[in-house]
Parts: C-alpha cells; structure tokens; sequence
C-alpha cells in the first residue's frame, strides 16, 4: 500500500492531536448548516425564541445522528462487519431523527397548523427528505471511519506505517 508522507489533510483527518480541531471544525459545520432555520423564506433573517430554539434543536438533533454514528453505530456494526444491521439502525436513527424535527417544526414554526390529508402527504415527504439528506451525512462520516479503519496507517504527520488493510473490520484476511 501506498505511503503517506506529510500530507496535510491526511495527517488532520488522523492524527490524534489534532482530535479537538475536528470536533470544533465539524461542530462549527453543523452549526452553519442549523442556522437555516434563523431565515425566512424572503431571506429575511428571524431571531424570535421560537426560531432560536428551532436551531438549538436541529443542532442537537444533527450531533445525535453524527455522534451516534460514530461512536456507536459505526464501531459496534460496521467494524464488526454487520453491514445489514448497521444500515438498518442507521435508518431506524434517521426516521427518528427526521420525526423529532418535523415534531420540532410543528411546535416551533406552525404550531397553529389543522391536520389534513395534505399536511399529512407534506410531513411524510418532509421526513422522506431528511432521512436522505441526513442519510449522505451518515454514509459520509461512516466511509471516512471505514477507509482510516481499512487503511490501518498511525498517522503522525510525518510518516504512514502500514499494517494490514483489513484488519479489525471484519473482513476476514486471506491465507498466505
């Protein structure tokens, strides 16, 4: 395999110091996504409460789905080569992600909104969006998790060591 020497984006996506300027780069990402919901659909900017909570909760909805993945899905399914229950408890925590915001778009955006077949026919897509959309996020951050975990490099930022590619994901190795 390949080596990698002092590549700068490698080393940052790897290296273990730099662990707290990925978290604030991602949270600072998620942050910037959230804050759509501060804007009207004029463009006009909206900072009432109900606005504000409305972007307190899609940040915190957005950190469960990553965080989950990440720490629990990815490590207890993908590594340990459950692909079928990975994929679907990673769409069971997005349905349930998507619900809580169409929940939190009821209450925080239409709350005096009458239920009708058609506001029924409008949710149901609305959350069909989310899933994909929050989807390619999931897939995004599980194929960086599963590339570093396949590539098996310590990065250091200087030098790429080696070891097997597939160890530890449940890909079984092949005889020599």
């Amino acid at each position: 395999m390949k080596q990698v020497d002092n590549n700068p984006i490698i080393s940052f996506l790897g290296d273990k110091k730099y662990r707290l300027y990925r978290h604030v780069l991602l949270q600072l990402f998620v942050l910037i996504v959230s804050s759509s919901v501060l804007f009207e659909d004029s463009g006009e900017l909206n900072l009432s409460a109900d606005r504000l909570y409305a972007l307190g909760g899609l940040w915190l909805v957005i950190n469960l789905i990553i965080y989950a993945n990440i720490y629990f899905l990815v490590p207890r399914y993908l590594f340990k080569g459950s692909l079928l229950r990975y994929i679907f408890f990673a769409f069971l925590l997005l349905l349930a992600s998507s619900i809580l915001l169409d929940i939190f778009e009821i209450f925080f955006f239409n709350p005096d909104r009458e239920f009708s077949a058609a506001n029924l026919t409008n949710a149901i897509l609305n959350v069909l969006g989310t899933v994909f959309t929050l989807g390619l996020v999931i897939v995004g951050v599980a194929t960086c998790m599963l590339l570093k975990k396949m590539d098996g490099r310590k990065y250091t930022g200087r030098t790429a060591q080696s070891s097997h590619p597939t160890s530890g994901i449940g890909i079984p190795e092949k005889p020599d």
